[in-house]
């Protein structure tokens, strides 16, 4: 997978007079991908300026607001050197610090520390697992969990093996069951993804949604947003030339759908979150 854009105009600049040729698909994924992840960037500030290191230092930012926000005699956040240097140099963070300091107010005060609570609670969503009800552990290391084919009634089997065929071990697995919505209103439900677009879960709604050209390993890296992992690739932002690049784990399929696998730490996850009954 590329990790920047300038990478794929290298990619497209090796095909481009090949008009028949498989590698048109993984670009026109890829291509996709970024738009999605750029557009969310640019309009949430999504997925910014966070890095696989940061996760420690967040959580423990987090607690020191959240006391801060506790305390009602509180107007600014005791901050240690680590935290106030990590947080001065994060563009998400900084403004808040600054408002703080420079609001006379005791109100004004309190209300940007809950701000900045919220920011920080919205950026560590990128590394937390969300927990699916409805996944059940049948059988020792043996997960099922319940899904409604939705526009795909008739595709039920040839969907089944993309969503099952990675999720598969020596001594696990992971099966989607198609189920009748009505009869099980919270389980996730398929959805198709019209015009450019790619594959994509929305975890609160409970949809998937599969578009056209989606690759068959995309859909068991989507299915595993379904039972709760977070996406395992970050955008990382380099202010000495104003680019941004992608640095993924390759070895998961969380990070890499293309050629990561599911890990045994997967697994583990997966028997803390969904014990047998």
């Amino acid at each position: 997978m590329p990790s920047s854009w300038a990478e794929m105009i290298e990619y497209y600049q090796q095909i481009k007079d090949q008009p028949v040729n498989k590698k048109w698909v993984y670009l026109d994924g890829w291509v996709r991908g970024y738009l999605t992840n750029d557009l969310n960037r640019l309009v949430k500030l999504y997925n910014y300026e966070i890095e696989p290191e940061d996760f420690e230092t967040m959580k423990a930012f987090q607690a020191t607001l959240e006391a801060c926000v506790a305390d009602t005699t509180c107007l600014d956040p005791v901050l240690t050197s680590e935290l106030r240097s990590f947080a001065e140099r994060k563009s998400t963070y900084a403004p808040y610090l600054n408002l703080i300091r420079s609001n006379s107010l005791p109100a004004d005060k309190r209300a940007y520390v809950q701000k900045l609570v919220g920011r920080l609670g919205f950026d560590l969503m990128t590394f937390e697992f969300y927990r699916n009800g409805t996944v059940v552990q049948v059988a020792p290391g043996k997960f099922e969990v319940p899904m409604s084919l939705g526009p795909y009634a008739d595709a039920g089997s040839e969907l089944s093996s993309y969503f099952d065929r990675e999720w598969i071990g020596d001594t696990h697995s992971l099966r989607v069951v198609w189920e009748d919505p009505s009869k099980y209103p919270n389980i996730f439900r398929l959805f198709k993804q019209e015009g450019m677009g790619r594959a994509f879960v929305r975890q609160g709604a409970r949809e998937m949604h599969l578009a056209d050209g989606t690759l068959t390993r995309a859909v068991a890296h989507e299915f595993g947003h379904v039972v709760g992992f977070p996406d395992e690739y970050f955008t990382i932002w380099n202010s000495s030339n104003c680019t941004y690049t992608y640095r993924t784990n390759s070895e998961s399929i969380m990070g890499d759908s293309e050629d990561g696998i599911v890990l045994p730490r997967h697994w583990a996850e997966l028997e803390k979150q969904y014990p047998l009954k």
